[in-house]
C-alpha cells in the first residue's frame, strides 16, 4: 500500500518574503518549511535523507496581492516525489 502525505496552503500575499509554513521536530533534524523567496514559493525539507529544497519559479512573483493555492505531494516509499502547484484564483 502507498502513503502519501498532502498539504494545501492558500495565500494573498504582496510580501515577497516569508514563512508560509514550518514544522520540524524539536531538534530540528526532520523539518519542512515552505517560504516565499523573492516573491517564488520555496519548500526546503529534511525528512533523514538530507536537506532539499525546491523552488518553483513560474516567471512572475505570486507576491501580487491575489490568491493562490500551493499543493505539496510526497510519496513515502521509495524516491521523495514532490509536486508543487499553484492555481491562480479568479475572484
Amino acid at each position: 500500500m502507498k502513503r502519501y502525505a498532502l498539504r494545501c496552503v492558500q495565500l494573498l500575499t504582496s510580501e515577497p518574503r516569508g514563512v508560509i509554513l514550518y514544522a520540524g521536530t524539536p531538534t530540528g533534524r526532520d523539518f519542512l518549511l515552505l517560504e516565499l523567496s523573492n516573491g517564488h514559493v520555496r519548500y526546503v525539507y529534511d525528512v533523514g535523507g538530507g536537506r532539499r529544497t525546491l523552488t518553483v519559479d513560474l516567471g512572475y512573483s505570486v507576491s501580487d496581492s491575489r490568491w493562490h493555492q500551493v499543493v505539496i505531494s510526497r510519496s513515502r516509499l521509495a524516491q521523495v516525489f514532490l509536486r508543487l502547484l499553484l492555481l491562480l484564483y479568479l475572484h
